[in-house]
């Protein structure tokens, strides 16, 4: 995948494996200087797709999922001084 007018790829952040899907990976763009929010990508290798859901939440740091229900995702944020 590359970075495009849909796609915006940074270093730093890890990515997330989902945990019951190893060709779905997720990932996260955003800024807390702006206040514009997070954007989370969810990459499907087999279906070579790229999907993307905003969340107004700023500075995104960290994903984790529920390990009852895989389907419920958590974002962790981080506030930087």
């Amino acid at each position: 995948m590359d970075q495009d007018g849909g796609i915006t790829l940074t270093n730093g952040p890890p990515p997330a494996v989902h945990p019951t899907d190893p060709g779905v990976l997720h990932f996260e763009f955003g800024t807390g200087w702006s206040g514009i929010g997070t954007d989370i990508y969810r990459y499907d290798s087999r279906r070579d797709l790229v999907t993307k859901t905003h969340n107004s939440y700023d500075r995104v740091t960290a994903f984790a999922f529920n390990p009852a229900e895989p389907g419920v995702m958590y974002l962790g944020t981080a506030e930087e001084l």
